[in-house]
C-alpha cells in the first residue's frame, strides 16, 4: 500500500507533490470514507486502484447545520499567518461541536475570511495532530490475522491498544 498526498486533481490528472503522477481511467465506487478510481501511474503505466479519502465527517452535516450544533469547545481565533496558510493550525484553534441529532462530534474552525465555521478537512486534522505513518504498516502486517475464524480481513486497532 502506498500513501501519497494529492496536491492537485484536475482534468483527469492527479498531481502528487506538485507533479503529474496519475491519470484517472474510471470511477469504481463511492462510500462514506472516499471514492475509488482506477488510475494509471504515469511513471510506468501500471493500472492501480486509488482511494481518495474524503475530509473528516464528510457528508455528516452541512455547514448550515453547524448553527444547530452544541459548541463543546470554542476554539481560539486564527492568527493571520494561520488563516492565510503561512503557519500551521494548532489544537487551540479547533472548535468541537456536537450534532445533537446524530451524537457526532465534529472538529471545526472559524474561518475569518468567510465569517463562518468550517469543518476540518483531513489535511487540516493531520496539520493539527500529525499522523503516525507506522499505523499503515501495522494494518498491513495484521491483514491476514484470523478474525472470527475468517482470514484476510483487515484488522485495525488504535496505536498502543495492543
Amino acid at each position: 500500500m502506498e500513501v501519497s498526498r494529492v496536491t492537485a486533481h484536475s482534468d483527469g490528472i492527479i498531481h502528487v507533490d506538485g507533479k503529474p503522477a496519475y491519470h484517472v481511467v474510471s470511477f469504481i465506487g463511492d462510500g462514506n470514507a472516499g471514492r475509488v478510481h482506477s488510475v494509471e501511474r504515469l511513471e510506468d503505466g501500471a493500472l492501480l486502484a486509488m482511494k481518495m479519502i474524503h475530509p473528516i465527517s464528510y457528508r455528516l452535516v452541512s455547514s448550515a447545520a453547524f448553527e444547530r450544533c452544541i459548541v463543546l469547545t470554542r476554539g481560539a481565533e486564527l492568527d493571520p499567518a494561520v488563516a492565510t496558510g503561512q503557519a500551521p493550525m494548532r489544537t487551540e484553534n479547533v472548535w468541537w461541536l456536537l450534532n445533537s441529532a446524530t451524537r457526532a462530534v465534529i472538529p471545526t474552525y472559524f474561518d475569518p475570511v468567510a465569517s463562518r465555521l468550517k469543518e476540518l478537512t483531513l489535511d487540516r486534522c493531520v496539520e493539527v495532530w500529525g499522523w503516525d505513518h507506522s499505523a499503515i504498516a501495522d494494518i498491513e502486517a495484521r491483514r491476514n490475522e484470523p478474525v472470527g475464524g475468517q482470514l484476510g480481513r483487515t484488522v485495525w486497532s488504535p496505536p498502543g491498544s495492543g
